[in-house]
């Protein structure tokens, strides 16, 4: 499972690297820190300007309506029939702006390393995970 996260992290940093988007760091479940996109990607990165404007804009009057934003995220179920979810974008109007169509608040708020935003769950995922699979 440890394997798992660590290869869904991997691949989001890689595609985010070969996107141009801003990032942020994201301690999450564990103590572990994921490189989330953050915001909207970079105007090279759609059709047209008029689109990106399009997004921006969405992008700004969605984190301006709301003081509660939440990391998301993506839930696959495994073949042994467990859950795993992991996040995946900061926050619901960044995953917009990104295209995302399926993602959902996580289970726990993530700690945004740059300081913004809050998190009550700041303890619970702090907290290192330490069992079998370190040795």
């Amino acid at each position: 499972m440890y394997r798992m996260i660590v290869a869904a992290a991997v691949f989001l940093a890689i595609s985010c690297s070969s996107v141009s988007c801003k990032t942020a760091q994201v301690l999450y479940l564990g103590g572990i820190t994921y490189l989330l996109p953050d915001e909207c990607p970079d105007v090279t990165e759609f059709v047209s300007e008029r689109i990106y404007n399009t997004k921006l804009n969405e992008y700004k009057e969605c984190y301006d309506r709301t003081n509660d934003h939440k990391t998301q995220c993506v839930t696959d179920t495994l073949q042994s029939g467990k859950k795993l979810t992991v996040p995946v974008y900061t926050d619901a109007c960044s995953a917009i702006c990104h295209g995302a169509l399926a993602f959902h608040d996580c289970p726990y708020q993530g700690v945004r390393l740059d300081g913004k935003g809050s998190s009550e769950d700041s303890e619970k995922v702090k907290k290192k995970i330490a069992d079998s699979f370190l040795g």
